[in-house]
């Protein structure tokens, strides 16, 4: 069994989203943000820093904490909005592994098990995802959506409608503990 995928479309998917990963998280490492990076770019700070932590397939992101700290100086529904615009955004880069990647991650046993309950209801199954606390198994559930083909448009719209959800929740979090401090 080869890991590498023979299709060129699939190869081009493949190495996009592992350059696109591993360039991020090396990014963010070797030139780290100062506190008020990002509300010092105000709404595009946000979505750039959102981005930043989905584009990073399996790595852990902090864009939850940027939440809290610009929910106190912005508008928490346009903050919802710029988190899951850079989230889903961010989130092709996993959509695009799974495209890359489909005949071998369906010999995974763990697809299987997600695999059940994302065939049989998957707009929801993504939004669901989208919309809980960022998990280890989101970034599987998003590659899976593209290793099953899933719809292009019925992800980006799915995964934005959980984000939102999720950047609307964290961010009024943030602003209620902010204001009471």
């Amino acid at each position: 069994m080869t890991l590498f995928p023979n299709n060129s479309r699939e190869k081009i998917a493949l190495l996009f989203s592992i350059f696109a990963s591993l360039s991020t998280f090396l990014f963010t490492f070797l030139f780290p943000f100062e506190d008020n990076t990002f509300q010092s770019l105000g709404y595009l700070g946000i979505g750039l820093s959102s981005f930043l932590s989905s584009a990073t397939v399996y790595l852990p992101g902090l864009a939850i904490i940027t939440n809290f700290y610009v929910a106190k100086y912005y508008n928490i529904l346009l903050i919802a909005l710029f988190i899951a615009i850079g989230g889903v955004l961010g989130d092709l880069t996993a959509y695009f592994f799974g495209f890359g990647l489909k005949k071998n991650l369906k010999k995974l046993r763990l697809y299987s098990k997600i695999e059940k309950g994302f065939t049989k209801r998957p707009f929801s199954y993504l939004l669901i995802w989208s919309a809980l606390p960022p998990l280890f198994l989101y970034d599987f559930v998003l590659t899976l959506a593209g290793s099953s083909t899933y719809s292009f448009k019925k992800f980006i719209i799915s995964t934005f409608i959980g984000r939102f959800i999720r950047a609307l929740y964290f961010a009024l979090v943030g602003s209620i503990i902010l204001i009471t401090n």
